[in-house]
């Protein structure tokens, strides 16, 4: 089994620099995670912000960020962040938004396949919860003085060195957000696909029309981020692939130029 301990270490290094910044865009993002922290909560960062900063390296600026607490009352919570709270996620999260930093937190408890029994819960589980692979890590925001941050993770790390997204966690209850998100998570990173992803993008996106697949890009992302032409493309790729090479990993047609707007796009990337 590899090493991943200068793997785990270069995250926790990548997070302190990008929550120790003094940059005036990072002001007020810091100042919120602080409150949140001052409630009594017990914060871990989670998912794509910690993805991008370990693939695009210490100078990513991820504008997306997740948090999952333990410890604070909600009620008691959202009063503190009354100001900044544009909307209650449907697990019973909330939505907040400070400058163009986009902001979802929620209790670990509702994460929804801890709220419905697939997991036992718990934050050391948490990462076990994500569709993706490149999702399944989690890293504590405010560490006790003189100690790390704590870093739990399930397949991330080998996700992001073999440069493969594959499912994690396949029970989900939005399989047509998965395939959307498979495909533009590979595209966007230019990783590949693993087989059961592959396999599950085929599946499920059988069963829907490219319409549907951009309806639900609509919901998710605010936009298109993938067009009907990509997505042609895309899962004719993945289809001859898996035809010629059903047990390997599949490669998404991907221009750089292609690549660099998914990462500049102001949508979000969960």
């Amino acid at each position: 089994m590899a090493d991943f301990t200068s793997q785990i270490d270069c995250l926790r290094a990548r997070v302190n620099r990008f929550l120790g910044s003094t940059a005036p865009r990072r002001r007020h993002l810091n100042h919120l995670l602080r409150t949140i922290c001052q409630s009594g909560s017990t914060v871990y960062l989670f998912g794509g912000a910690l993805r991008d900063l370990m693939v695009a390296g210490p100078s990513a600026v991820p504008r997306d960020v997740d948090l999952v607490i333990a410890g604070a009352q909600s009620k008691a919570l959202e009063d503190a962040l009354a100001v900044h709270v544009k909307r209650r996620t449907r697990f019973g999260g909330l939505h907040l938004g400070v400058d163009d930093w986009m902001i979802d937190i929620w209790p670990l408890r509702e994460t929804w396949a801890f709220r419905e029994q697939h997991v036992e819960t718990g934050f050391s589980m948490l990462p076990r919860t994500t569709f993706l692979n490149v999702e399944a890590v989690a890293v504590e925001l405010a560490p006790r003085r003189g100690r790390r941050r704590v870093v739990y993770a399930h397949g991330f790390f080998e996700g992001v060195l073999d440069g493969v997204v594959e499912i994690n966690f396949e029970e989900n209850p939005f399989p047509t957000l998965c395939v959307v998100r498979g495909l533009i998570t590979a595209a966007r990173l230019q990783f590949r696909l693993g087989p059961r992803l592959a396999r599950y993008v085929l599946h499920y996106s059988g069963l829907s029309s490219i319409e549907e697949l951009v309806d639900v890009q609509r919901s998710h992302y605010g936009y298109v981020r993938a067009s009907p032409d990509e997505l042609h493309t895309w899962l004719a790729a993945v289809s001859d692939q898996v035809s010629s090479r059903p047990c390997g990993p599949v490669s998404l047609p991907v221009s750089r130029s292609r690549q660099l707007e998914f990462w500049t796009d102001p949508a979000s990337s969960r």
